[in-house]
């Protein structure tokens, strides 16, 4: 059975040259997420360098190549936590739909959590790519996606470009 690598892991392979920027800094996210939720009991050194530089970098005027994201022409300009968000609601249906997570009606979950329509949510999943594990993941990394999922939900419609009933509604009242 294959094992899904923990996030050091991948951020360790992302990182040989050439460097997979977009792999890098999910590795990054999952790390964060998984410090803050005690998954790790220690912070990586290498991930801390590494966030330490983009830091320095920003600092002295320059935009570090972990954060300098590439969009094609016309595409939306999502801010990266409208993009994560995204990506945890499609890899959340994608486990469904793998039989890692039993749930018999995913796309209304997400939009539960998220505020979004059912075409919105089909949007996404068809215009997003995520990894599913081949082998079965532990429980722990099935509970870590669903977590994901809810705490993104809640946020989503808080960020730049978001196209969620409830980001409608707020951007309505404000104006």
């Amino acid at each position: 059975m294959a094992r899904v690598k923990s996030s050091r892991g991948r951020f360790l392979d992302a990182m040989v040259e050439p460097k997979d920027w977009a792999k890098i800094r999910e590795a990054i996210r999952d790390h964060l997420f998984d410090y803050a939720t005690g998954g790790v009991e220690t912070f990586d050194k290498e991930i801390a360098y590494t966030l330490g530089d983009a830091l320095r970098d920003l600092m002295d005027g320059h935009l570090p190549k972990l954060l300098d994201v590439k969009l094609d022409a016309g595409a939306r300009r999502l801010g990266y936590g409208a993009r994560s968000g995204i990506e945890d609601a499609v890899r959340y249906v994608a486990w469904v739909k793998a039989g890692y997570i039993d749930d018999r009606a995913p796309n209304k979950t997400v939009r539960e959590c998220y505020g979004a329509s059912a075409k919105r949510v089909r949007v996404w999943c068809a215009e997003s790519y995520v990894e599913v594990p081949a082998g079965k993941p532990s429980v722990g990394e099935v509970e870590r996606v669903k977590a994901l999922m809810r705490f993104s939900g809640r946020h989503h419609s808080n960020q730049p470009g978001t196209l969620t009933q409830a980001a409608i509604r707020a951007r309505a009242k404000s104006v």
